[in-house]
């Protein structure tokens, strides 16, 4: 039932788009999504890229979105934002499982938000934004990974702890990521065939990737208004 759903959603969102591509003959604006591993620097890449690209940044952003199209507050959705592990004991679990109507009201929420912030462009972190907009031609789907290693002695360094508890907090992120997309989409996160282009970060600098995915997003058929070359 679930597949059916997520198929029922990727079709609504492919007609909506070509319903409103073909009404529009210039091109649109680029839209990234911005799928990461923890320890990776994507919320820091992400505002970079969306201030190069002169568009919107949408993370916390798009959750205030959904939860009023869902009728929660948004802390409470915060509570199990980008996480699917450990909800089974939380009444919270309405929300994210398909025991109540709850959780389609999500499903469809989170995918109206970003397709219409697709519409728009943007720049847009997690919530498998990527593989809902698999039929976009104007998006360009990222992915940043990197070694367990280096990714924890950055985490560690970022939030001041030691080696052995930030190694705890990136695996547990990751499982909670991958977790949150698989029920949400049905998708392996880890999957490369699921993105446009995927960048290892062990040594490369910001500056670098982001320079790397602005050509990509020149090979798109798509603008951005921070550059004369995305035209």
């Amino acid at each position: 039932m679930a597949i059916d759903t997520q198929q029922a959603l990727q079709a609504y969102i492919k007609a909506e788009m070509l319903r409103k591509e073909s009404r529009e003959q210039h091109k649109r604006n680029c839209v990234v999504t911005l799928s990461r591993e923890a320890g990776t620097g994507g919320s820091a890449l992400g505002r970079a890229l969306a201030e190069r690209m002169g568009l919107p940044f949408y993370d916390r952003e798009l959750l205030h979105a959904i939860a009023e199209g869902v009728g929660v507050p948004a802390y409470e959705l915060e509570s199990i934002d980008e996480r699917a592990c450990g909800l089974e004991t939380s009444w919270l679990e309405r929300i994210i499982t398909r025991k109540c109507e709850l959780s389609e009201a999500y499903r469809r929420n989170l995918s109206v938000v970003i397709m219409h912030v697709a519409c728009g462009g943007g720049v847009i972190i997690g919530r498998g934004a990527g593989y809902l907009l698999s039929n976009c031609r104007h998006a360009l789907r990222l992915r940043l990974i990197g070694s367990l290693e280096v990714r924890v002695r950055r985490f560690a360094a970022a939030q001041g702890l030691s080696e052995a508890e930030a190694r705890r907090r990136v695996e547990e992120i990751d499982r909670e990521r991958a977790g949150f997309v698989k029920q949400l989409t049905g998708h392996d996160v880890a999957e490369c065939h699921g993105y446009d282009l995927v960048l290892n970060m062990d040594d490369l600098r910001q500056e670098t990737a982001l320079e790397i995915v602005l050509m990509a997003l020149r090979d798109k058929d798509c603008t951005f208004p921070g550059s004369a070359e995305g035209t």
